[in-house]
């Protein structure tokens, strides 16, 4: 009877501390500017970010992003964060009166050219357009 009370207590154990042999997951906060600056005109326009993991694997995770304060959030398609790694990060603004300078970030990180590659290594990002050049 102590046999079997010792074997179902691990077997408790092992269920309780999981079998996720997955990757590790964030859920990711973080600010997006441009040298400390919005890069919208105004608080009306968005923006749409996508975060593509650098080795494809078919999944792409879209951030919730908060045109109030620039922060921005990746839940992940199950909403348990994504896999840490190396990602590409496209961004689109969104107006009502698309300027050319607008669409000049809408063409530089738009998807195959977008030069912000990030490491996800931890729950906050911060994420300066000034740091990275845009292709030519």
């Amino acid at each position: 009877m102590r046999h079997a009370v010792l074997f179902f207590g691990l077997g408790a154990l092992f269920v309780a501390g999981g079998c996720n042999s997955g990757p590790k997951k964030t859920i990711l906060t973080g600010k997006l500017h441009n040298a400390g600056k919005s890069i919208l005109p105004d608080k009306k326009a968005g923006v749409t970010m996508v975060f593509l993991p650098v080795e494809p694997t078919g999944v792409t995770y879209p951030a919730a992003y908060n045109s109030e304060d620039d922060t921005f959030q990746v839940y992940g398609n199950d909403s348990q964060g994504i896999p840490l790694g190396k990602y590409k990060v496209t961004i689109s603004v969104m107006a009502l009166n698309l300027t050319k300078q607008l669409e000049r970030v809408n063409e530089a990180y738009a998807e195959g050219k977008t030069p912000i590659e990030v490491d996800v290594t931890g729950p906050e990002l911060d994420l300066d357009l000034s740091k990275f050049k845009p292709k030519q």
